[in-house]
């Protein structure tokens, strides 16, 4: 057993069988949709959710203070050290809950805090590094240099075909260079530093998916790569058929994200997520 406890919330977006296996403690978000109110578990973070609730958008509850408390209590039951590490401050609101969470643990046990600034597979992928670190034995102060290390070298660049939700929840600016422009341009947008900007207007012309090929064709190797989407978009084909074609060498997979993300960013997302290996 480990001698630090990883917990996180469910826009980490984890497997089951994984969460398990490396005994992370994930505290759940809440989905109400349709009058019903749901936890955040793997099985709405399926093209078939996506699909029934086309007509619906579910809102998303964040966890709260007494959960992240209740979770770090049944985490003081096997260690004294405790690293939770959570989506963006900047779009999610875990963080303040588990700030105030932390404070009822003050002289009884070590609770740090890590802003991952993502979500989705990119918060998840650090979980499961920083889970696997733990299960080496190693201190919690050296997993969160270890996670800061690998959030520099995350890199997270979609499309959104519908700027909807990122507007409402004021993610992006109400700004040409953030929505596109009258022309037909649309830009690629970054999850950078915990905020969603735009990537400079490159000077070659394409689509947004030739420019997230594109994008993604700028990094060398790489430890982690997935596509992100709900699984129904209509340019998740042509975007396999591009990166097999021009980046064959670069292996990935199919992340479909869950209805917290498509609360905050939409349900149009296509994207990519890159964790460049360290050479």
């Amino acid at each position: 057993m480990s001698n630090v406890r990883i917990v996180t919330d469910s826009t980490a977006e984890l497997p089951a069988d994984v969460v398990e296996a490396l005994e992370i403690t994930v505290v759940p978000w809440h989905i109400q949709l349709d009058g019903e109110t749901l936890p955040d578990v793997p099985a709405l973070r399926t093209s078939e959710f996506h699909r029934r609730r086309s007509r619906a958008q579910p809102v998303a509850v964040p966890p709260n203070a007494r959960q992240f408390a209740d979770a770090f209590e049944r985490c003081t039951r096997a260690s004294r050290e405790i690293v939770a590490i959570l989506p963006s401050s900047r779009i999610a609101l875990s963080l303040q809950a588990a700030r105030q969470a932390r404070a009822e643990f003050v002289g009884r046990c070590e609770v740090q805090l890590v802003d991952s600034q993502f979500i989705s597979c990119a918060l998840g992928a650090l979980v499961i590094e920083a889970a696997r670190a733990a299960r080496a034995q190693t201190s919690a102060a050296e997993i969160v240099r270890y996670v800061n290390g690998l959030i520099t070298r995350t890199y997270f660049a979609f499309h959104a075909e519908s700027p909807e939700q990122m507007l409402r929840h004021s993610l992006i600016e109400n700004s040409p260079a953030a929505l596109g422009s009258p022309s037909g341009y649309r830009p690629l947008l970054l999850l950078e530093q915990g905020e969603i900007v735009p990537l400079p207007r490159s000077r070659k012309r394409g689509d947004p998916i030739e420019r997230m090929v594109e994008f993604v064709g700028e990094f060398g190797p790489l430890e982690h790569f997935w596509t992100v989407s709900t699984g129904l978009h209509h340019g998740l084909e042509l975007l396999h058929t591009r990166l097999s074609e021009e980046l064959p060498d670069k292996l990935y997979e199919d992340h479909v994200y869950g209805p917290v993300m498509a609360y905050y960013l939409g349900s149009t997302i296509l994207g990519v997520v890159a964790i460049e290996a360290l050479l």
